[in-house]
């Protein structure tokens, strides 16, 4: 009887999470479209709401939590959308424990950018080298190499290696997109 009510306890918790995890999915979506509608990618000109959802795949491939790949979602939905602050506060209303991830990878008007990509840590860091490697997946310019690949070296020598939240796979990738001309 004990190990029944055990067995069920632990059925219970693991069907709370997938639940959580699909209405938090259905939740991230909702707000990614509303940030993003209307809005093309530059390079292929497909809807913009594709590039979030290829950074979550991405998340996923590399075994990234659930809440990076939640945050993958709506990593952009701040910085690009029309009412930034319309957007930070339904983040932080719908997905509380989310919002901290969104709003350290958004990068700030005016902000230097390896300033800014030296700050970013743990889920973060997942979220934004996977923005990262979709976005040199995607057609990149020279310049854009060689930014990312500054970025790269900044963040493995505060690091002193690749960083441990980081899958080595995702970083081998980065580098040999960033290397490739």
């Amino acid at each position: 009887m004990k190990i029944t009510t055990r067995i069920l306890k632990d059925t219970m918790h693991s069907l709370k999470i997938i639940l959580m995890s699909e209405t938090m999915f259905d939740t991230a979506m909702d707000i990614a479209q509303h940030a993003h509608t209307g809005q093309i990618r530059r390079g292929d000109k497909s809807p913009y709401i594709t590039h979030p959802m290829r950074v979550y795949g991405i998340t996923q491939r590399f075994g990234y939590s659930k809440k990076a790949q939640i945050a993958a979602i709506v990593h952009d939905a701040i910085e690009d959308a029309p009412d930034p602050e319309q957007i930070t506060d339904l983040v932080r209303r719908r997905l509380p424990n989310i919002l901290p991830i969104v709003q350290a990878v958004t990068k700030q008007k005016g902000a230097v950018y390896l300033d800014y990509i030296s700050k970013i840590s743990g889920p973060a860091l997942q979220v934004k080298l996977s923005d990262m490697l979709h976005n040199l997946m995607d057609a990149p310019s020279p310049r854009q190499k060689i930014k990312y690949r500054r970025a790269l070296e900044m963040i493995h020598d505060a690091h002193g290696g690749v960083p441990q939240e980081i899958n080595p796979q995702h970083w081998d990738e980065l580098l040999q997109v960033t290397r490739d001309r």
